[in-house]
């Protein structure tokens, strides 16, 4: 029974440790006039991830580091505390943010709960 009880109390540790961001693994588009274009695809293996942009109709591999983008870099970013969940992935020129739907920071609201954030400017995404 102990060994049930430790296996159960290390599997949530385990949970509350993980950063979950293969959740934002995917494709988003933005709207523009009642369509989703796409913009960016997500690829998650493992522990790395690699992000694609769509130009000229292919996907382009983005060169750099693709790292996790946590509530602290959201709170960096907003220049304030955030209390809710937060998860994305992150180059040195782009960002990708999961939060609640209807989160919102001054006059921007998502209503998706997907964001980027692209030469200092929140965009709306859709996920695809």
């Amino acid at each position: 029974m102990i060994k049930i009880v430790c296996a159960g109390i290390l599997s949530l540790f385990l949970a509350a440790c993980h950063n979950g961001t293969e959740g934002v693994a995917g494709t988003y588009g933005v709207e523009e006039h009642g369509k989703v274009n796409p913009l960016v695809k997500v690829e998650s293996a493992g522990d790395t991830y690699s992000l694609s942009e769509f130009r000229a109709g292919k996907w382009v591999p983005v060169k750099g580091v693709v790292k996790p983008f946590t509530q602290k870099d959201l709170e960096t970013l907003t220049k304030h505390k955030v209390d809710v969940p937060v998860d994305g992935i992150q180059t040195n020129s782009f960002a990708l943010i999961q939060v609640p739907k209807g989160w919102t920071d001054g006059p921007f609201t998502t209503r998706t709960g997907y964001f980027a954030i692209l030469m200092f400017s929140p965009v709306e995404l859709q996920k695809m």
